[in-house]
């Protein structure tokens, strides 16, 4: 006596409708979803890099990079190695934890204009750095290949004039020139 029953889950649960109405309405939503361009059907992209301009351009510079050749990239352009498959002297992703690698990543970053540009929106230093220092990094690192921003002419025809060659292009909006060392 006195004893209250408690009630199961099952009973305390609300009740879900099952069999025809719970299709018609779940129909009914899909079909609604679908008519205001909120839902589309299409053919699934297994790509891991979905742009294919960008694709292309990764494939050209594989063509003209060695593979275990150094890119001197600007290290805000994190996706030159990936796109690639080739190193760069520094990104700003895939930070060491510590210890010699830790500080070889910050005296290589330095050596690209500074960490400060790894902050977005922070400064693009690379951008700054002019032709003597860009061969500078390029010397110290052992590479023969340097991207140059596309706004940064001066610099570019710098390099040119010193006899470096452009060995990869834009492909669409996609990527950027990469020159190779005479």
């Amino acid at each position: 006596k006195g004893v209250k029953r408690c009630r199961s889950v099952a009973e305390a649960a609300p009740s879900v409708t099952t069999g025809p109405a719970a299709i018609v309405s779940a129909a009914l939503v899909l079909v609604l979803t679908s008519m205001g361009g909120g839902f589309v059907l299409r053919a699934p992209n297994f790509a891991f890099i979905s742009s294919p301009d960008l694709r292309a351009w990764g494939e050209q510079v594989r063509s003209v990079v060695p593979t275990g050749s150094i890119i001197v990239a600007p290290p805000r352009l994190e996706w030159v190695k990936l796109v690639t498959q080739r190193a760069v002297v520094a990104d700003c992703k895939d930070v060491p934890y510590g210890g010699d690698a830790w500080t070889q990543w910050q005296e290589r970053l330095e050596d690209l204009g500074g960490a400060d540009q790894c902050v977005a929106p922070g400064p693009l230093l690379y951008d700054k750095l002019d032709a003597d220092a860009l061969v500078a990094v390029a010397d110290k690192y052992g590479s023969d290949f340097i991207i140059v921003n596309p706004p940064e002419q001066e610099t570019f025809d710098d390099l040119i004039d010193r006899g470096w060659s452009v060995v990869a292009q834009q492909v669409g909006d996609q990527g950027v020139g990469v020159l190779r060392r005479p």
